[in-house]
């Protein structure tokens, strides 16, 4: 078993720029007073792009107790001012997980060289939107 640990690293750090963001906004625009205000996410990104090619791994590996457990840490890291909005970010991860296990289980997880190459092509791209 893989584990989920560098997923969680990324999340973490995706869920806490979200905060920051929408603390920023909170009077309405983003200035450069704002700059502390992303100093918890900057201190999580180095954790988040170590060990970052092996998300795609995780990903396809993940069991149902670790979906759930990546939902929870998400509800529980995420934030936003708008519980409407942070609603929706949440419901749309849960979908997300829940479709990304139900295709693994029936197409990847029965054909190992495909799985390999999807992991390979997901870390990737996750790796070249960190780099911009």
């Amino acid at each position: 078993m893989v584990g989920i640990n560098e997923l969680k690293d990324l999340l973490s750090f995706l869920a806490t720029f979200g905060n920051n963001i929408s603390d920023a906004l909170s009077d309405g625009e983003i200035d450069w007073t704002d700059f502390v205000t992303f100093f918890p996410s900057l201190t999580k990104l180095a954790a988040a792009l170590n060990g970052i090619e092996k998300i795609g791994a995780e990903l396809i590996d993940m069991t149902p107790e670790e979906r759930i457990e990546l939902d929870n840490f998400v509800v529980g890291e995420l934030d936003v001012s708008n519980d409407q909005i942070e609603t929706w970010i949440e419901d749309g991860f849960k979908v997300f997980t829940h479709l990304f296990e139900f295709v693994s289980k029936f197409y990847l997880k029965e054909d190992p060289e495909r799985a390999s190459a999807i992991s390979a092509a997901f870390s990737a791209q996750v790796k070249a939107a960190f780099a911009r």
